[in-house]
């Protein structure tokens, strides 16, 4: 077989190849999203998914879930300073962040710190969320009075040391909580798709 004959079939294979992998990834997805979008069974309240709720029943749930609380709370504050120092307190973005920050608090108080839940917790992520409770306290009482940007600010700056400092202490009791989670594997292929890629891979050796 000529050269030309074989770069042309080499070519026209990677191309297929290309074509077939695309379609196979999309497909992946494309099942991967349906089952994302089945809604999860009903429950008594509060409503959560299964995994989660059994996460609960072990002991584990409430402190992470109250450092996701927690880092929503420091974020939504952060963002409300910076629309208060051009727009005031009476800003709609600011009452927005505000807003969903104590709703952040008063979720946490209420579901992940409330006594039932903390009583399954492990002694040492006991002493976690009985510290996290009354400085959420704290933050949900300055964020009712509030009567200044300043004051505000001041909320800010201790919803950040409050999650910063919780996330450290849920840190030294549960080694790994913050390590990078492996990466997703690629969709694997169909069988006639990775024959396809090896017969293409060959041609191109034997240029």
């Amino acid at each position: 077989m000529k050269a030309g004959t074989k770069a042309y079939i080499a070519e026209e294979g990677g191309k297929v190849l290309s074509n077939l992998v695309r379609m196979a990834m999309s497909r992946s997805k494309k099942a991967k999203s349906e089952e994302e979008e089945l809604p999860a069974p009903s429950q008594e309240p509060p409503y959560m998914p299964l995994e989660q709720k059994s996460a609960v029943e072990k002991g584990t749930a409430c402190t992470l879930c109250s450092d996701e609380h927690l880092s929503e709370v420091s974020g939504a504050l952060s963002e409300a300073v910076r629309f208060a120092r051009n727009e005031g307190l009476g800003s709609r973005e600011v009452i927005r962040r505000v807003r969903h920050a104590r709703d952040e608090l008063n979720a946490m108080e209420r579901f992940d710190l409330a006594p039932e839940e903390m009583v399954k917790l492990p002694p040492d992520e006991q002493k976690i969320a009985h510290w996290a409770l009354p400085q959420s306290r704290d933050l949900r009482h300055i964020l009712n009075s509030m009567q200044s940007v300043d004051d505000l600010e001041q909320a800010a700056a201790k919803a950040a040391n409050v999650a910063d400092e919780f996330m450290a202490k849920l840190q030294k009791c549960k080694p790994g909580y913050l390590e990078a989670k492996p990466a997703e594997q690629e969709p694997e292929l169909p069988p006639e798709v990775e024959a396809l890629k090896k017969l293409v891979e060959e041609r191109k050796k034997g240029k």
